[in-house]
């Protein structure tokens, strides 16, 4: 198994071994969708192999952020993040998306509690001309779940209907799913939890419909499940779990 040949790498490999590099970074990538964990191991060891100057450097270091940013690992997501994105853009094709790089701070920066930060990093991302279209209506359903927590619930309903209409305007099926999923949760902690209910139970329909929606079901049955709870519909909320 795969796996088990990186393993071998991993300990027998030397620096400069760019076949072992490849090897680890493919690895990396197959193990991802399993355990992150082992995703960052395996990828830290192929970026302390290979040489400073390796063209894919920076890609990988962006993949590596991610895998800790989904074990738990936020504040190392958060250094590489920064660390990326302070060194600027560089010229070539295997640039890292600078879009790409904001998010998985910006959520690295939600997971620690630093809200406030967070809507600063925010508002540099939406002014930025290096983040993409999809990516921005992403970023304001953030805006959105950020002012939530704030309970700025007006300023959290402005963001979700900002994020909808941009995730429309693209036919991004998943962005209108967590726009929608946004605005089920204004409706929850303003109290109209039918409506909430209604927009909750929609996300998640939607989300089965798309390419990897199911990556994005998670705090949506979350969500249904709080509201269904207020309703005093036990049952379903069992269930929903």
């Amino acid at each position: 198994p795969h796996e088990d040949v990186a393993e071998h790498v991993v300990r027998g490999a030397v620096p400069g071994d760019l076949a072992a590099v490849e090897w680890l970074q493919t690895s990396a990538a197959r193990a991802a969708g399993r355990s992150p964990a082992v995703a960052a191991e395996l990828l830290q060891r192929a970026l302390d192999l290979a040489p400073p100057g390796a063209p894919h450097r920076r890609p990988a270091l962006a993949d590596l952020a991610a895998y800790l940013l989904r074990c738990g690992r936020l504040p190392d997501a958060e250094a590489i993040c920064r660390g990326l994105l302070m060194a600027g853009p560089q010229e070539g094709p295997t640039d890292v998306d600078e879009g790409t790089l904001r998010t998985c701070l910006i959520e690295a920066l939600v997971g620690q509690g630093r809200v406030g930060e967070t809507l600063e990093h925010l508002a540099l991302a939406i002014a930025s001309p290096g983040v993409q279209d999809a990516q921005l209506g992403r970023l304001w359903s953030w805006v959105s779940q950020c002012r939530a927590i704030l309970w700025d619930l007006e300023g959290a309903a402005d963001a979700a209907a900002q994020a909808l209409t941009i995730a429309q305007d693209l036919q991004d099926g998943v962005g209108i799913a967590v726009a929608l999923g946004n605005q089920a949760v204004v409706a929850h902690l303003r109290g109209s939890y039918p409506r909430a209910q209604t927009l909750a139970a929609e996300v998640l329909q939607q989300l089965t419909l798309q390419p990897g929606g199911a990556d994005q079901s998670f705090y949506p049955a979350l969500n249904l499940t709080a509201t269904l709870m207020d309703l005093d519909c036990s049952e379903q909320a069992e269930r929903t779990l």
